[in-house]
């Protein structure tokens, strides 16, 4: 998808945000195969804890978005613990490693 990069400019400002990238929606564990702009944050919150402009939206030019929570110690270089996680979730965090402080 071609917007990604505007993807990852508009919603890596959001508190807690790691990496926005590709992939498909995970639902209760499974992964459902739709198409979303998937949001690695370092801790999901309930709707009831965040201020307005906390709230990642829902969709980004129609597509879906999947807040998923992703320890941040996977976003080291060099970590065993990713090769632990499934294949869909692995593809995910090789398409690019980016830290809100610039690390990676």
């Amino acid at each position: 998808m071609k917007n990604l990069d505007r993807y990852h400019a508009q919603l890596i400002g959001f508190s807690g945000v790691l990496n926005v990238v590709y992939g498909t929606k995970i639902k209760g564990g499974i992964d459902t195969g739709e198409p979303s702009v998937v949001v690695f944050v370092s801790k999901k919150k309930p709707m009831s804890m965040l201020s307005l402009g906390e709230v990642i939206p829902v969709k980004c030019d129609g597509i879906q978005v999947d807040v998923q929570e992703m320890n941040t110690l996977d976003f080291q270089l060099g970590s065993t613990s990713v090769s632990k996680l499934p294949p869909s979730v692995q593809k995910r965090i090789a398409s690019g490693v980016s830290l809100k402080d610039g690390s990676s």
